[in-house]
């Protein structure tokens, strides 16, 4: 087994990842999502569905993307489920951001 490839795909997917999680945050409905949670704390689909007017299939996709990219908590119980926004992980994805923009120089 030659380590230099797994070492090479585990950096390729990290970026990737990371690819994909700032593009999910960076839509329009994402940032409806996430000030609303913000501002309600935990809410159900339909709530975050009147509040935004997306309808629910959008917001299941987006809700979806948020939860991978770990910026939305899905809770699950008796009732049904709902989501609350991890400050921690934008936090931290934040502080992330900004450090790749501090080594960009026009």
């Amino acid at each position: 087994m030659h380590t230099w490839n797994t070492i090479k795909a585990v950096s390729t997917n990290k970026l990737d990842r990371a690819i994909e999680v700032l593009e999910t945050l960076e839509r329009p409905v994402s940032s409806l999502i996430l000030e609303y949670l913000r501002k309600n704390g935990k809410s159900k689909l339909m709530d975050i569905a009147l509040h935004t007017q997306y309808n629910t299939e959008i917001l299941e996709t987006q809700l979806e993307k948020l939860c991978l990219s770990r910026a939305v908590r899905r809770h699950d119980d008796i009732l049904g489920c709902h989501y609350t926004i991890n400050a921690g992980q934008l936090f931290q994805t934040r502080k992330s951001v900004q450090a790749l923009a501090a080594l960009y120089k026009e």
